[in-house]
């Protein structure tokens, strides 16, 4: 749930004047504070609201002690601490803003070990325990409850056999769950009766149509009633008990989506709104120009974060050569001149203690592997300050993901979990060619298979490239070597091992959700769309765009989204929007047929009423449509000269050639011969796999000969 939603249904339980100043709290404290704190009002309003409505100084000070019990009962000391301190902080701020007057005395914070056993051991009396709204139980739980509540002891057990033997537990424990408490409500001893089973399965078919799409509740339906046959199977209820069939599939599986799932103001997915779309091309323009604005300002933003970051990445040497390094460290309390202290910000200047900081974490490589000093000395921090000199900071990574994306349109979360290198399923790798380009095989777990994509080459340096310059390419190689030393250091094989607090890591898709949120906020304020913009939506709307742009070319749409044809139609192009580049094409192919019908008249411009340069200009503009092909727009094109020569040049492949080849990439002189190599290289790269195995043998090779 949004902050702003969170907000919503405080402000419907809150007294106007304390639900103004907690509103103003909440917007000056940072996203993860911001939750933190609406959280515990949720939580503890039962408690807190009525004394601040009452202003009885008393009840609030015993509604803290109880507080302050529950916090050490369900957390750790620390965290119970930084709890009670945002609420503490709070009630400060209604007592400044006068909403609370009375003289008020915060019960003591659990300080120590002790303490926080002390508290935890106090008891909560049963009127303030029901006053706090309880945690709410997992999924595993509630159909372990729901189970015990709604079914005999050998259906439960047979039940919890069945939903959990299968790997998307998820997709099979929800609907039935839904579905006992339903049959409950119809006969609590449903299970006897055969007629309310037919029965209740059929309502709750017809239900599902309600809530989601047609082949959402097909899918649901159909689990439900896998798991009620297996019970008819193992006679457990009665075999005489019929299933009402399952609904009738679509025959064409477009979803119907909740959201706009395109970075655009209008929803081409929305069949309501289908009469309001221009059935002309100035929509499809609009439209493309629209979401290649909006891509355009996410990628500008990204931009920006991905070379200011990779730039203090390289500053690394030049800050260690700044520093006390050499001083401290000859010291075995790692003291400089007069035993000062070179980590205290009273000792130091802040640059200098920044610079002796990255110092002391690059020379003890283990404490930023682990997030944790060696040494018990005052000052020595673990700061972000200090991270984005030494390795790949999430926020970088998250602007290194949404660039990659948008130019490969590699799965979010394939990305996400992405490895270098990989012996496991699909031999997962990322390599950097000598061409220049970049290869990557991620795996997309969900359809068990990996997914080769390719980069455009670049030999520039990523420390010369421009702001604007900044492709995928580049991305993972500064993302390589960011990582590099963290790799072989951890034996991790994934790309994104990012700093955080904790160390090095290998960070949770949400951790990545989260800093692209910030990164869109930023480009939010150029356009308003953006703030609800994922990297899903992101992908999808390039997707589009290249089906746009491209005329309609589904296949260069389909390649983007690395899907078939069919599912690229299928999912990701409308049929209305396919319609309207259709209805395009063919008005064009209109202009040329009128032409043609005016070919034999006396003055052809005369007949469509134009003027002779209009005529010659709308007969370019009309036969200049590659889209029409065909042996009738080769004859109309303007023929080439006769004494035009194509210079074709042909490669012959043998594994001497290749390693020649790519030996001459590496350290030729002559440019041009230099390309012609690296083009024969990445033509047999895009050949049969029998070509390359043959360009891998030669770069193996190659290797060994170099390394010899």
């Amino acid at each position: 749930m949004l902050t702003e939603e969170k907000l919503r249904l405080l402000s419907t339980y809150l007294i106007p004047d304390y639900f103004t100043v907690v509103e103003k709290f909440v917007n000056c404290q940072k996203y993860n504070r911001r939750l933190l704190i609406l959280h515990l009002l949720d939580a503890y309003q039962g408690l807190l609201g009525p004394p601040i409505k009452n202003n009885d100084s008393a009840a609030l000070t015993k509604a803290f002690v109880h507080i302050r019990s529950h916090l050490c009962q369900i957390h750790t000391k620390s965290v119970a601490h930084q709890k009670l301190t945002l609420l503490y902080s709070l009630t400060k701020r209604l007592i400044d803003k006068g909403v609370f007057t009375e003289y008020f005395i915060f019960p003591d914070k659990p300080y120590s070990d002790s303490a926080h056993k002390a508290y935890k051991a106090q008891i909560i009396p049963n009127k303030y325990l029901v006053k706090i709204k309880s945690k709410k139980i997992n999924a595993d739980e509630e159909f372990y409850e729901t189970l015990s509540r709604t079914c005999s002891l050998e259906i439960s057990q047979r039940l919890r056999e069945h939903v959990y033997n299968f790997k998307q537990i998820k997709q099979h424990r929800g609907p039935l769950n839904n579905y006992l408490n339903f049959v409950f409500a119809e006969d609590p001893r449903w299970y006897e009766h055969p007629k309310v089973i037919e029965g209740t399965l059929l309502k709750f078919r017809n239900n599902l149509l309600k809530k989601v799409s047609r082949n959402t509740a097909y899918r649901k339906f159909q689990n439900v009633k896998n798991a009620i046959a297996v019970l008819r199977d193992h006679n457990l209820i009665s075999k005489e008990t019929d299933f009402p069939d399952n609904l009738r599939r679509c025959v064409k599986t477009q979803q119907v989506r909740l959201n706009n799932p395109l970075l655009c103001t209008t929803d081409i997915y929305d069949e309501r709104e289908k009469d309001l779309f221009r059935n002309t091309s100035d929509f499809i323009k609009e439209l493309t120009s629209e979401l290649a604005n909006n891509l355009n300002l996410l990628l500008e933003e990204a931009r920006k974060i991905v070379l200011d970051g990779y730039q203090k990445f390289k500053e690394q040497s030049q800050i260690i050569s700044n520093s006390q390094k050499t001083e401290f460290l000859k010291h075995p309390d790692l003291r400089i001149i007069k035993k000062y202290n070179p980590f205290s910000s009273a000792c130091s200047s802040k640059t200098l203690r920044k610079n002796n900081l990255v110092a002391y974490f690059d020379h003890f490589y283990e404490c930023f592997i682990n997030g944790m000093p060696k040494h018990d000395l005052e000052g020595i921090s673990y700061s972000k300050e200090v991270q984005q000199h030494l390795g790949l900071t999430t926020r970088v990574a998250s602007a290194m993901q949404t660039i990659i994306i948008e130019e490969l349109g590699i799965n979010p979360y394939s990305l996400y979990n992405v490895k270098v290198y990989s012996d496991g399923h699909g031999h997962e790798f990322i390599q950097v060619t000598d061409e220049g380009s970049v290869k990557l095989r991620a795996l997309k777990l969900r359809a068990r298979h990996t997914k080769t994509r390719n980069t455009i080459r670049s030999f520039v340096d990523p420390i010369d490239i421009s702001e604007q310059d900044i492709d995928a390419a580049t991305c993972l190689k500064m993302a390589l070597e960011m990582t590099n030393r963290a790799r072989e250091f951890t034996n991790q094989k994934e790309l994104w091992l990012c700093t955080s607090k904790y160390g090095i890591s290998n960070p949770i898709p949400s951790t990545f959700q989260n800093q692209f949120k910030k990164i869109r906020a930023k480009a939010a304020k150029k356009s308003e769309l953006l703030k609800y913009a994922t990297l899903t939506k992101v992908r999808s709307s390039k997707g589009v765009w290249i089906y746009l742009d491209s005329n309609g070319d589904s296949l260069k749409a389909a390649n983007y989204f690395g899907n078939t044809v069919k599912t690229t139609l299928a999912r990701y192009i409308p049929d209305y929007l396919t319609e309207l580049v259709y209805r395009v094409k063919i008005r064009s192919f209109q202009h040329v047929l009128l032409f043609m019908a005016v070919t034999h008249d006396e003055s052809p411009a005369d007949s469509l009423q134009l003027t002779i340069a209009d005529f010659r200009t709308q007969v370019i503009k009309a036969f200049d449509n590659p889209d029409m092909g065909g042996t009738l727009y080769e004859s109309l094109k303007s023929q080439g000269s006769e004494h035009d020569t194509s210079n074709n040049k042909y490669f012959c492949i043998s594994l001497k050639n290749i390693i020649l080849a790519l030996k001459y990439v590496k350290n030729g002189e002559d440019q041009d011969l230099k390309d012609d190599c690296i083009a024969a290289i990445s033509k047999i790269s895009e050949g049969p796999i029998i070509l390359k195995l043959l360009l891998r043998q030669a770069e193996k090779k190659l290797n060994s000969i170099e390394d010899s």
